[in-house]
């Protein structure tokens, strides 16, 4: 495998970082002029965390455009994927063994630009009706980035050097 299949996993990890130094940023702010905690303060975080995400999405996506194609975007979203669903199920069995890891909190780095996307579901569907089911568009959110290939300079995988292929036939 390539090591250029594992600039998407690297890219989001610290942009996982970034968010959560903004994020503790951002609460020491809030925190530090309120006493209380209420519904507003919820908001004012998920809306600002979920602006994040979108930019360290885009931000990342648009790096990647220059060096992936898109055969290696499925390669290294994939890898994401189930790089995320590791960490997704070495959490839920250390649930069963022995309670939660805390190398877990630096496992899901990767996957933190994509923790809006519970949250939104949270809040649509309700705490009470979580399910683990709920996981599953994380796990998916990294094809997300195929996006990023759609359009004509997009697909290096398709083209092809008409002089070597000139030199190739004599």
């Amino acid at each position: 495998m390539s090591k250029n299949v594992w600039k998407l996993t690297l890219w989001a990890a610290a942009g996982g970082i970034v968010l959560r130094f903004f994020t503790q940023l951002i609460l020491s702010f809030m925190m530090s002029g309120e006493a209380e905690w209420t519904d507003k303060s919820n908001n004012i975080i998920f809306a600002m965390r979920m602006i994040m995400s979108f930019a360290l999405f885009i931000g990342i996506g648009l790096m990647l455009k220059k060096t992936y194609d898109r055969r290696t975007m499925m390669k290294a979203s994939t890898l994401f994927a189930l790089i995320l669903a590791g960490v997704y199920l070495l959490e839920q069995s250390s649930f069963y063994r022995s309670g939660y890891m805390p190398l877990l909190y630096y496992l899901y780095l990767p996957g933190e630009i994509f923790s809006w996307i519970t949250y939104a579901l949270l809040r649509t569907i309700g705490t009470e009706n979580y399910s683990r089911l709920m996981a599953i568009p994380v796990m998916l959110a990294p094809y997300l980035f195929m996006i990023f290939t759609i359009g004509p300079d997009s697909s290096k995988d398709n083209k092809f050097d008409a002089e070597g292929a000139d030199k190739n036939e004599i």
